[in-house]
């Protein structure tokens, strides 16, 4: 069985700056001035509160069940990954590896902790770096290899493809991705926990579903979750590393 254990997932807000944010959302005796929404799947994004309902009401959750379809025929195989020995049975087909135990599995095929992290072209404007050459990103990746040490964490950039980097290369924002890939590679992943950094316009129905399915840990679905509060998360994130 594939797919990590444990997801937890961080979608990341644009960060609000506090000179322009009685611009942005401006109040009148504590009430907020209609604007302009913009849509993130069922929600609207505003840059200073986050994501926040369309018609004023938070739309009730529906349940989705990921089934396996039992009525189908299942075919016998001497081959099962279930299994540590193949047993000879007249049932089944001649097996070359007939009484044969199968191989182990490495222990390096699966990691403790796994950290992806989005380098598509869409985090330009949630974390667009610091002029030095370095991103929230980076400085978070770089503290959680310190705090881990000698047991480090496998590091991801996604875009198009999936792809092993250092902390400075999280910096890139290049490309393009869309949910089935992400929902496609988390499926294949054999982590134990799975840290996944994204923007807030991922929030899509599809993933969304998917992530409920499996009990992800979910930050920045609700209110704002700029790339700068990963820092304060780095000592508990880390655990996963043991």
């Amino acid at each position: 069985m594939a797919a990590p254990l444990e997801i937890e997932v961080f979608f990341l807000t644009p960060p609000a700056s506090a000179q322009w944010q009685k611009y942005l959302a401006p109040r009148l005796y504590g009430i907020k001035i209609a604007q302009a929404c913009e849509p993130v799947g069922d929600y609207c994004l505003d840059p200073v509160i986050g994501l926040y309902p369309r018609n004023g009401k938070v739309p009730e959750k529906k349940e989705t069940k990921f089934e396996i379809d039992e009525g189908l025929p299942q075919l016998p195989t001497s081959t099962s990954v279930d299994r540590s020995l193949v047993n000879c049975d007249e049932k089944y087909a001649f097996d070359i590896f007939c009484g044969k135990a199968q191989a182990e599995k490495k222990a390096s095929e699966v990691s403790g902790l796994e950290v992806w992290v989005d380098t598509s072209s869409s985090m330009r404007g949630i974390d667009p770096g610091d002029g030095k050459g370095s991103c929230q990103r980076a400085q978070f990746l770089q503290s959680l290899v310190v705090i881990c040490d000698k047991k480090r964490p496998v590091l991801k950039g996604f875009d198009t493809g999936i792809r092993e980097i250092d902390p400075a290369s999280s910096c890139v924002s290049q490309g393009l991705n869309d949910a089935k890939r992400m929902i496609e590679w988390m499926e294949e992943s054999t982590a134990k926990k799975l840290i996944f950094i994204t923007d807030v316009y991922e929030y899509q129905a599809e993933l969304s579903a998917y992530l409920e399915s499996k009990q992800a840990k979910i930050h920045g679905d609700r209110g704002t979750f700029p790339a700068s509060k990963m820092q304060d998360m780095v000592v508990e994130l880390a655990k996963g590393c043991e």
